[in-house]
């Protein structure tokens, strides 16, 4: 009989977590998209503004990685992720340490990620956040799908401190939801007091509150099935 009941229970919050992953997956989604916006425009004012600051040789390098950075965010508008990566990659070669090639190195993990690869996501987007002080418009983006990248390979505990760095940087709605998928990341990393007191507190907003209380109520019927 405790058997039958502990087995629902986890059925229950396997579908529950099944929802939340969903969830998540369409927050991603739409914040992807409205990087693309942001990226698109970044890309223009980075051909510009490099092609302003140098002269000569140097300004022709300039204008070389500009050129290179918009293939990369034009095969990104066009929703051609293995392109995406192939361009940002020569972008390395061809104009390595530039901004448009630091941004390509974003551009490239955010790609990766949407493919499934999900290693070399994290290692191209650790590397443009080391670098993004030269191109700092994506970098929360990154900080976001980096967490997302670690938290695809079950590195749940550091996926929560990259939700966290980046909730403290946000503001609003996005802040809110940045802490929702920290609390999911320390759940499934075993920070179970840890994630019960971040999701009371977003169970009061408004924004954040059904899906805060559908993670306390897996976190209850995990508990209440142990032995």
């Amino acid at each position: 009989m405790t058997r039958t009941r502990e087995q629902r229970l986890d059925r229950k919050a396997l579908k529950q977590d099944g929802l939340l992953n969903f969830t998540n997956r369409v927050g991603l989604y739409t914040q992807k998209h409205m990087n693309l916006a942001l990226g698109v425009l970044a890309g223009v004012v980075v051909i510009v503004g490099l092609g302003l600051l140098w002269r000569n040789d140097a300004r022709q390098k300039a204008v070389q990685a500009g050129q290179g950075l918009s293939q990369v965010i034009q095969a990104y508008a066009m929703n051609q992720p293995e392109q995406v990566i192939e361009r940002a990659n020569a972008l390395q070669s061809t104009s390595p340490g530039t901004p448009g090639s630091v941004a390509a190195k974003y551009l490239a993990g955010a790609a990766q990620l949407q493919l499934g690869r999900f290693a070399e996501a994290e290692q191209s987007l650790r590397s443009y956040l080391e670098s993004s002080a030269k191109m700092p418009m994506y970098e929360n983006a990154a900080r976001g799908a980096l967490g997302a990248a670690l938290e695809s390979q079950s590195k749940f505990a550091e996926a929560a401190g990259e939700y966290q760095t980046l909730a403290a940087k946000l503001e609003g709605t996005a802040a809110l939801r940045a802490k929702l998928d920290a609390a999911r990341a320390l759940r499934q990393a075993g920070s179970i007091d840890e994630a019960r007191g971040l999701l009371e507190q977003l169970a009061k907003e408004p924004v954040t509150a059904q899906e805060a209380r559908l993670q306390l109520a897996i976190i209850g019927n995990l508990a209440a099935a142990r032995p």
